[in-house]
């Protein structure tokens, strides 16, 4: 694990999408999709293959506080898995172990709709992350943030975290994701104990598909240099071949 820590602190900068299937090559269209009167998203139909996947570096490396530092924690970067629910599309600026894909909320192979309850309609996006094929029933998505530029404050006990993501899953099954997160020195020794939100299972969600706020918050502890964050999707139920594991707009925002 901490040479996959080591390995990933590059994604706050800058990551490679890994695509091992294309199934779009033409130029992405745009559909908007409405329930009644309410305008819900305007998404592209289609993601090809030259797609731009290029990521921003986190705000934590400029110290910003009230912003998301995750790197693409809505999955809105890079490609999206628009058809079907076969193709693996790597999600942008995470190192994944597994099949944890990006996937259109316009799929209807997958889970979750534009219309199905979750996030505000102010804060969906066009994607989300699944967690794919099976097996393995379980996949990983990590990535190793930098706070240094925060270190003044950590160390002054000023600097306060907020853990945040909606989750769920498809109806009738218990396949479920949660979100994790270490503090790490500047050596990368773990520093107290891990936070976690989630899982929300079906019973939480009444038996229907759906996404479900889950949030934490607390002081980020003294000596502080990295935040490693890992998404934990998995395949309960024993029918079929997909993780229907299901989360999206994974944050960790800063205050003092």
């Amino acid at each position: 694990m901490l040479f996959q820590i080591i390995a990933s602190v590059a994604t706050t900068s800058a990551a490679a999408t890994t695509d091992t299937s294309s199934t779009t090559t033409n130029a992405a269209t745009t559909r908007m999709v409405t329930t009644g009167t309410t305008t819900l998203k305007t998404c592209p139909t289609s993601y090809p293959t030259n797609y731009s996947s290029a990521t921003s570096p986190s705000p934590a490396l400029t110290g910003a506080y009230g912003t998301n530092i995750v790197v693409n924690g809505d999955g809105e970067t890079g490609r999206c898995l628009s058809s079907g629910n076969t193709v693996f599309l790597q999600p942008t600026g995470w190192t994944v172990s597994g099949l944890a894909t990006q996937i259109s909320y316009l799929n209807t192979a997958g889970d979750q709709s534009l219309s199905s309850i979750g996030p505000s309609l102010s804060e969906r996006g066009c994607c989300y992350f699944i967690g794919g094929q099976s097996p393995p029933s379980v996949t990983t998505m990590m990535q190793t943030i930098n706070v240094t530029a925060y270190a003044v404050d950590i160390d002054s006990n000023l600097v306060y975290y907020n853990l945040s993501a909606w989750m769920g899953g498809w109806g009738g099954q218990d396949d479920n994701a949660r979100v994790s997160f270490q503090f790490l020195s500047q050596t990368l020794s773990v520093i107290g104990n891990s936070t976690e939100i989630g899982p929300v299972l079906d019973a939480d969600r009444g038996g229907t598909a759906k996404l479900m706020y889950r949030s934490a918050a607390g002081m980020v502890l003294v000596n502080t240099r990295y935040i490693n964050v890992v998404v934990t999707m998995t395949r309960v139920y024993v029918t079929g071949a997909l993780n229907d594991g299901d989360i999206d707009n994974v944050e960790i925002v800063f205050s003092k």
